[in-house]
């Protein structure tokens, strides 16, 4: 339904606001404005300033562009491993968010908000990890990213004294306006996105809708397993407000009806459908019956209705279509303009043998 959906969406946008709240801004880089094919070999490592002999090629974004930079050996190895490491913790973050929008939705009567707080939480360990192992301080030799990135015009370079150092060879200046360049670190969460797509999608999957509708003269109490799903008031006649939309988990269900005094209403077993609607009138009269009316709109069959009665002897139905208009009717008086399509609508009135007498 369009307002699940609508509250998904807020839930997503204060979530984002809390990451970028509790997440450490983009590493600041100086600018060093250079040709960069005339870039020296400078005998000091670009991150912790180490003599070194040895360097790593870095490209630019359109790969016309290229530098050798120099690192002494630690921080080479570690530059090099931080790419697999953000490869390996975006597959775990991607394994971990199927795994847990597969299984929470699957738990009875967990609520939707709960489950997909539950899915990105357990997604977002491995960019979480990933955070702290970045940012940590313990046994850090240097930067675990790159030092120098290169970008339009120069070098974005990650220490300032190795910029000043470069700088002064090159014999310009260290722009002062400091570049905030993105990790890609950001792609260590990559199951987040996975979560919070499917695990709504899963939710009414496995938890699906349950129209309740109460035709007796007293207010009712509805459960499902002894959980309380509902307090229903009683309707008298047709009306597409009436009853209410609750969301019960798949599977094997003792349903049940009570008065406000205790009095048992309604009590049976049943089997609810994933992926399907259902409608559930606990003590229905006898003389009440219900039916789906299939109405094929458009040029040539403008209001051919078929009707599929429900079973007459069962209180609880599982529809085997979606329920486009629920106890109303499906005819429009601008159905001839209509290009084609068919509305189901569940209808509500007295049964054939009722209506006879």
């Amino acid at each position: 339904m369009p307002y699940r959906f609508v509250s998904i969406s807020v839930c997503f946008q204060k979530l984002l606001r809390v990451i970028r709240n509790a997440a450490p801004g983009a590493r600041t880089h100086w600018f060093v404005a250079c040709d960069v094919a005339t870039v020296p070999f400078l005998p000091y490592c670009a991150s912790c300033l180490a003599p070194t002999e040895t360097g790593r090629r870095e490209v630019g974004r359109n790969h016309a562009n290229a530098v050798v930079i120099p690192y002494c050996s630690t921080c080479m190895s570690t530059v090099g491993g931080f790419n697999n490491a953000l490869l390996a913790w975006n597959l775990s973050s991607i394994v971990l968010g199927v795994a847990a929008c597969l299984y929470l939705p699957l738990i009875p009567w967990i609520s939707e908000s709960v489950a997909i707080v539950g899915a990105v939480s357990f997604a977002g360990l491995p960019w979480l990890a990933c955070q702290v192992w970045r940012n940590s301080s313990a046994r850090r030799h240097s930067t675990r990213e790159k030092a120098v990135i290169v970008v339009a015009g120069g070098l974005a370079c990650l220490n300032i004294e190795w910029a000043t150092r470069l700088s002064a060879r090159l014999g310009t200046n260290v722009d002062s306006q400091h570049l905030g360049i993105k990790s890609k670190i950001r792609w260590a969460g990559g199951g987040v996105v996975i979560a919070l797509a499917a695990t709504p999608w899963l939710y009414g999957t496995f938890h699906p809708s349950v129209r309740l509708l109460n035709l007796t003269d007293d207010a009712l109490m509805v459960f499902a397993d002894n959980y309380q799903l509902a307090n229903l008031q009683p309707t008298s006649s047709e009306n597409s407000l009436a009853g209410l939309f609750i969301r019960a988990p798949s599977g094997k269900r003792r349903l049940s009806a009570r008065r406000t005094d205790g009095t048992v209403v309604d009590d049976l077993n049943t089997y609810v459908h994933a992926g399907h609607e259902h409608l559930f009138v606990p003590g229905r009269p006898r003389g009440t019956c219900f039916w789906l009316e299939r109405t094929t709109f458009g040029r040539s069959r403008s209001g051919t209705t078929l009707r599929e009665p429900l079973a007459d002897e069962a209180n609880f139905w599982t529809l085997e279509s979606d329920v486009d208009i629920w106890f109303g009717p499906a005819l429009s008086p601008n159905s001839s303009y209509f290009t084609g399509g068919v509305v189901t609508a569940l209808r509500q009135g007295a049964c054939p043998s009722t209506a006879n007498e």
